[in-house]
Formats: structure tokens, C-alpha cells, sequence
């Protein structure tokens, strides 16, 4: 998947534990309906959940960067450590103490699911990066278990 020249934000709704959902939609460009009938939106609340979810659309959910709870980045800081490389990060909820909360990165400004702030709490940064999937690997791909073992090792399998 190449990534999108330009990322939108998508917003939850009032009241739902969707920041996950919204980053992941945002990550891979897709409308949040439409991200939420491929995948059950509980399992997108954790890393293993998104990081999975995002493969299966090309993206490598990696790079785990941990910050210290009294990292405090304003755009410019924030900008200048990333590179301009877009990321899901994990910061502190402005709306509970109980959880903490998914924003995206899009290289350039944070994209907050449910309230814009000034400052954010930095918690954790996984990196996304983006493939293009081979033409060649659909070509040559097929499906090896049903295919009949060689002659010689054929041979030398018992039968059960």
C-alpha cells in the first residue's frame, strides 16, 4: 500500500473507545464503516490487534519508541524527531485517567479522533511503514499443501 499524499482525520464518536479504529482508518485511508466490517473494534484498542489489522493492508506497525511520562512535544519538537514519518502514537488521555489514548501521526501534525489539544502527553511511538506488494509475488504464489510431495521423499513416509 502506498500511503496517502494526504491524510484526513477521522473522528469518533462522543463517548466510544473507537481511537483505535479512527487511527487505523486514517493509517490505511479507509472510512471507519467500512474499517469496522472488517475487523471487530475491540481487538483494535491494542498494539498486537492494530499492528495485525494494518499488515494485512501493507503496513508494518513497528519501531516501538517508549517516552518517559513526563515527555511533553509540541509540533515542531515532535516533527523534528520523527523525520516526517507518519505513526500511531499513545498518549494521555485529555478525557479519563483509566486509559490512555491513539492519536495518528501524519509526518507533519498529530490527528486526534476526538479532541484537537495543544500539548499531548507522550507515551509510546510505533513507526508505520508502508509496502508495495510485488506484482510478481501474486503471479508466482500458490498453494503448496496441495501439491504432491516428490518422489523420493514420497517414498520414504510411512503411512500412519
Amino acid at each position: 500500500m502506498t500511503p496517502p499524499k494526504e491524510f484526513r482525520t477521522v473522528k469518533q464518536p462522543a463517548g466510544s473507545k473507537l481511537c483505535g479504529a479512527c487511527v487505523c482508518a486514517m493509517a490505511t485511508n479507509l472510512e471507519l464503516d467500512e474499517l469496522l466490517v472488517q475487523e471487530d473494534w475491540r481487538e483494535l484498542m491494542h498494539t498486537m490487534g492494530m499492528a495485525r489489522f494494518l499488515a494485512k493492508h501493507d503496513i508494518l506497525m513497528g519501531t516501538f519508541l517508549k517516552c518517559d511520562e513526563e515527555s511533553w512535544y509540541d509540533y515542531y519538537t515532535f516533527r523534528m524527531r520523527t523525520d516526517g514519518r507518519p505513526a500511531i502514537v499513545a498518549v494521555k488521555s485529555a478525557v479519563t485517567w483509566e486509559h490512555d489514548h491513539w492519536v495518528f501521526w501524519d509526518g507533519m501534525q498529530f490527528r486526534d479522533p476526538s479532541v484537537e489539544q495543544e500539548e499531548y502527553t507522550v507515551l509510546e511511538v510505533y513507526f508505520l511503514t508502508y509496502f508495495e506488494k510485488a506484482d510478481w509475488i501474486e503471479q508466482h504464489q500458490r498453494d503448496w499443501r496441495n501439491e504432491p510431495l516428490p518422489k523420493p521423499i514420497a517414498s520414504k513416509l510411512k503411512e500412519v
